[in-house]
């Protein structure tokens, strides 16, 4: 049986506020809802960044020891950069723990994923799957001086360490 690990975005609306600015992403466009904005036919996703979907029993030691230490925790995925192919939008991230009071603002060096592109897939064409956005070639980087949903200079989205099933 399969397993499915996850960062759960915590509100999914953040992942498209953030890009307000941009309308050539084509997941939103000033005034229009998201579904609204997308080519025809397109299916909205921006729910989760995977972490691992498999067998447990050939989960490497370093994603069982992520989850080990952070399932059910709090993380902070910074957006690095914005994906797009002609069936799938994604936005690249990697997964920081932020703790403003501390003044602690680090990269988590144990974040592992089963991916080589750690992502949140955005959206899809029409008979199209977002496990295709590990396909992705075209990164273009994030600006993050366009947006406002940051923490100091970065732009991230929070989410949760969950077991999907």
């Amino acid at each position: 049986m399969k397993t499915f690990y996850g960062i759960e975005i915590l509100n999914r609306w953040d992942v498209f506020t953030i890009l307000a600015d941009e309308v050539s992403f084509g997941c939103y466009t000033e005034g229009k809802f998201i579904n609204e904005a997308l080519p025809p036919g397109w299916a909205c996703h921006a729910h989760h960044c995977t972490i691992y979907y498999g067998e447990e029993e050939k989960m490497s030691p370093a994603v069982k020891l992520f989850l080990a230490n952070n399932l059910g925790k709090k993380i902070y995925l910074e957006v690095l950069s914005f994906g797009k192919s002609d069936a799938v939008t994604a936005l690249k991230v990697r997964a920081r723990t932020y703790a403003p009071l501390e003044g602690i603002d680090y990269v988590m060096t144990e974040f592992q994923c089963m991916n080589e592109n750690p992502h949140i897939t955005l959206a899809t064409a029409p008979k199209h799957t977002p496990m295709e956005a590990n396909d992705i070639k075209d990164w273009k980087p994030f600006d993050t001086t366009l947006h406002y949903k940051k923490m100091g200079e970065k732009t991230y989205i929070v989410g949760r360490l969950v077991k999907f099933h």
